[in-house]
């Protein structure tokens, strides 16, 4: 079968559309192949049409076709590998702690996926309800990395997790809460709301953080399933219970990258 040239065209361009995205070294996929693809088209056009014919002092075409780039033909759903988060967000936590109590092993992780470092002075970690607490003095969390606040910073007492920063007047509700992150100015930045499904009664799984598979995912509501323990039951969800092993015995990852974490070509 012998395709039309512009059929080749329209080709090219969802071929490029369809493996969009960030290569492992952070190459622009969409811009390689959209140029590749756009060139091989042009060519296609050109080799089917064939070469100029002589008419007089013109040379025109045997068929008229206006450039490729006239036709404003891009990649379908093409994006680039700059993150569309641009802002800290809250990561992972750990809501039922059981190798210590609550008061000593709940710890909140934030995670920067902007390109330049964030002094959190002055920033608050609040909830819907009374709890409201003002980070006092530096507290800086560099691109790419991870922060984590604890109620209890004392790695002797909290479980065997090292913290960044302790939190007072703060509580993570095991059967549902919220937690926000404000800017100096209270300006929310990020926030998780947590509860069980519709239907359902479920806690936070006892001794297991629950972290987001990727940044870049909606963190916003937070669903514990039938069974929040089991990983299992997470599914597709945006967020998973986690498995490693920490400290003195909970499960999570203070401080990395999540369990469950999965790399997202076209971050949403």
């Amino acid at each position: 079968m012998k395709l039309h040239p512009i059929s080749l065209a329209v080709l090219a361009v969802f071929v490029a559309g369809a493996i969009a995205g960030c290569s492992e070294n952070g190459v622009d996929n969409a811009a390689v192949v959209g140029a590749m693809t756009a060139t091989t088209a042009t060519d296609a056009v050109v080799s089917e049409l064939g070469a100029p014919e002589t008419k007089g002092p013109e040379t025109v075409r045997p068929e008229e076709s206006a450039p490729l780039e006239d036709r404003r033909l891009v990649p379908r759903e093409a994006r680039t590998c700059e993150p569309v988060v641009n802002h800290v967000v809250i990561n992972e936590l750990l809501i039922d702690p059981v190798a210590v109590g609550d008061a000593a092993g709940e710890w909140i992780e934030l995670y920067n996926p902007t390109t330049a470092p964030v002094d959190l002075a002055g920033w608050f970690i609040a909830e819907d309800g009374p709890g409201i607490h003002q980070i006092v003095g530096e507290l800086v969390i560099p691109s790419g990395g991870f922060l984590v606040l604890c109620r209890n910073a004392n790695q002797s007492t909290n479980g065997g997790v090292t913290c960044a920063y302790q939190l007072s007047n703060f509580a993570l509700v095991n059967s549902g809460d919220s937690v926000l992150l404000l800017d100096p100015q209270g300006n929310e930045v990020d926030r998780v709301v947590y509860g069980p499904m519709q239907g359902y009664t479920t806690s936070a799984p006892a001794g297991a953080a629950i972290g987001l598979r990727h940044y870049s995912l909606e963190n916003e509501a937070l669903f514990f399933p039938e069974f929040p323990a089991d990983p299992a039951e997470w599914g597709d969800l945006d967020f998973v219970v986690a498995t490693t092993v920490f400290g003195s015995g909970d499960k999570g990852t203070p401080g990395a990258r999540n369990d469950g974490y999965r790399e997202q070509n076209h971050p949403t």
